[in-house]
């Protein structure tokens, strides 16, 4: 396996395991950024919450996990076209908890870009993707 794809691996798989880690622990990760008081998502949990079930919209981007495993299991191989479906649903239901939280806040564009928090579920989204698009093509 070429230096480049060994790189592009692994950066794909840190980007996966970034957007899994925020999924299981949403309420620590960035823990430096979720204790800014101007963030729109921490607003929102603020004001809005109905309880304890504040954190439950990031429970779908543990749905990165089944495409980083896939990866993990293939890693000296070309990705296929299952991995790449499961990236496309992974980040559909991303894309879904993203749209859940922002019906909260009743702000749609903000929240996908003004954000702190969502920009980072964004990169590291972005970093995925391109990673995974240049695969198919490095090997």
């Amino acid at each position: 396996m070429h230096l480049h794809a060994r790189i592009l691996n692994g950066v794909y798989c840190v980007q996966m395991t970034l957007l899994s880690v925020i999924g299981f622990f949403p309420e620590d990760f960035p823990y430096w950024l979720s204790k800014m008081p101007n963030t729109q998502i921490t607003r929102c949990r603020e004001l809005l919450s109905s309880g304890s079930d504040a954190g439950v919209e990031f429970l779908l981007l543990i749905t990165f996990v089944v495409p980083l495993v896939l990866r993990l299991a293939r890693v000296r191989a070309v990705p296929s076209t299952f991995e790449i479906v499961f990236f496309i649903f992974a980040s559909l239901s991303a894309a879904f908890a993203i749209w859940l939280i922002s019906l909260d806040c009743a702000s749609d564009v903000f929240m996908m870009f003004g954000d702190p928090e969502s920009q980072f579920i964004l990169i590291f989204w972005g970093m995925a993707a391109l990673s995974l698009r240049r695969l198919r093509r490095t090997y």
